[in-house]
């Protein structure tokens, strides 16, 4: 049987942080998203199936009309993984802006495996919630115990947890619920 050691001396696997974001922040991304727009987001090696996921995407690559945006990410990230996780870690990948419209939901899964292929691997997955004017749509985490736990989130809050961790976002049963979410690589575990 193989253990997974909280490396935590609070025991507690997730870090959440409310007023995230800077106001520049939040009106960069409203923007982004206004002139890139988005698309239906699929699932690695199943493709685009409503039962599994269902939202609509769009990411934000790095550049340099990103880059007062993505330093600003880089400084929370780092602050996160020195106070609460001390992992080894080389990247950010590009965010990924979700919507999920009523009935919107992504089913239990993990962002990485424990080793990569390329010898990194995701290490660190964080969601930022942008607005709270929506109902059902709850981030939830299996922290090894007996049932889930929800993420009481508020509007420009963000939750890190390890991406090796079960998650999932219930379905929206009313509004639209918009997040960024985001990976941190790092060399493998083992």
């Amino acid at each position: 049987m193989m253990m997974i050691r909280n490396p935590n001396g609070d025991r507690i696997w997730e870090a959440y942080i409310e007023n995230i974001l800077s106001d520049e922040s939040l009106k960069f991304v409203d923007e982004y998203i206004s002139q890139h727009g988005l698309q239906p987001a699929g699932t690695v090696g199943i493709g685009d199936q409503d039962e599994i996921r269902k939202t609509n995407i769009r990411w934000i690559h790095m550049a340099d009309d990103t880059l007062t945006f993505y330093n600003e990410i880089r400084n929370i990230v780092e602050m996160i993984n020195r106070d609460k996780y001390n992992y080894q870690i080389n990247k950010i990948e590009p965010l990924q802006y979700s919507e999920y419209e009523d009935g919107g939901h992504y089913t239990w899964h993990t962002d990485s495996v424990l080793r990569g292929e390329e010898n990194d691997t995701r290490k660190i997955s964080f969601s930022i919630l942008l607005n709270d004017d929506f109902e059902g749509g709850e981030l939830q985490l299996y922290k090894f115990g007996d049932k889930p736990d929800t993420m009481r989130m508020k509007k420009n809050s963000v939750v890190f947890f390890p991406s090796f961790m079960l998650h999932r976002v219930t379905p929206v049963t009313k509004g639209v619920r918009k997040a960024l979410v985001g990976w941190v690589h790092g060399p493998n575990f083992i």
